[in-house]
């Protein structure tokens, strides 16, 4: 159903086709379809996030709590181009809102669906892909532990408590990941990098093949917030003890700003290489996209998780 929707923005086309089911899965938005008969008219995203009162417009202000108030956002939304001028888009608006409604008032079932003011058949809302379940994580089972611990939760997340945390995903290569997070402050213990910097991160770990040699899609708490990218390139080494913290490579900073973290909300990191091309989004934003250098394919390997300095719970699944 999906194949070939076009809506004449490459950016929210390839979102649909790309990016929505993933992060669907890791509970970072969630995006519903509009049909008309069997086929795909339209379609929508909502995100939850919040907002604090110095952020928020005059006119909502008075009675504001003080604290950060939480809000559902429409991320997205795109019309196929074989039905835009057709009042899908109004349909798809009305629906999107009254979803925010339903959420609110937690009665979702009975939300209206969208209609083509053209008195064609109505464009049913439905979300992407199967209903969304409790979020799930590859168990600690599959992983292989080279720095720290981790522990599985009673709810499946993994638990990363450890000022070093290192692990990768068995030993099959995938083309990407997808990291869900929640951060819970700093680790009770902290110690510095091998080049002698302090930071507190997690992040992705692509083409692992080991600790020598990989690229990184690191999240930045402190000192300096963002994401970053990294290839790290020791063909000939394999050990820390051999490598240290030598044959890295960055790459230039992210296109856009990643979300600040704040202590117990949800975020979402996913990384995908397609070729040699690399693409990151974060919260179901682009972040950066590049082509990376050759020394990324000298060696290939699984995904993998770090952490540094920090306690998290997180979930991490692959992406073929």
């Amino acid at each position: 159903m999906l194949d070939g929707f076009d809506c004449g923005n490459e950016a929210l086309s390839r979102f649909l086709l790309r990016f929505a089911f993933q992060n669907q899965q890791a509970n970072a938005s969630q995006t519903y379809l509009g049909l008309a008969e069997d086929k795909l008219a339209g379609f929508y995203t909502l995100v939850v996030g919040e907002v604090t009162m110095e952020d928020a417009p005059e006119r909502v202000k008075k009675g504001l709590a003080r604290h950060p108030s939480p809000l559902m956002l429409l991320a997205r939304m795109g019309v196929s181009t074989e039905y835009q001028g057709q009042g899908v888009g109004k349909g798809l608006l009305k629906d999107a809102m009254q979803m925010c409604l339903c959420w609110l008032l937690m009665s979702c079932a009975s939300a209206a669906m969208p209609t083509v003011d053209n008195g064609s058949k109505p464009a049913g809302a439905l979300p992407l892909g199967i209903a969304r379940e409790s979020e799930t994580s590859i168990p600690t089972s599959e992983l292989r532990v080279d720095c720290g611990q981790i522990e599985q939760m009673a709810d499946g997340a993994l638990s990363l408590q450890d000022a070093c945390v290192r692990a990768t995903v068995g030993q099959t290569p995938h083309r990407g990941a997808v990291l869900s997070f929640s951060y819970f402050g700093p680790s009770e213990h902290e110690v510095s990098l091998a080049s002698g910097e302090w930071r507190r991160q997690i992040g992705i770990r692509l083409r692992a093949h080991d600790t020598c040699n990989g690229v990184y899609v690191m999240w930045h708490l402190a000192p300096r917030a963002g994401i970053f990218v990294s290839v790290k390139s020791n063909p000939d080494l394999r050990t820390h003890a051999q490598c240290a913290d030598h044959g890295y490579i960055f790459l230039p900073p992210q296109r856009a700003s990643a979300p600040t973290v704040r202590i117990g909300e949800r975020h979402t990191l996913e990384a995908r290489i397609e070729g040699h091309y690399l693409e990151v989004m974060a919260d179901g934003k682009l972040i950066w996209e590049g082509d990376l250098p050759g020394q990324a394919f000298l060696l290939d390997g699984p995904v993998g998780i770090r952490s540094d300095n920090g306690r998290f719970h997180a979930t991490l699944s692959t992406m073929d």
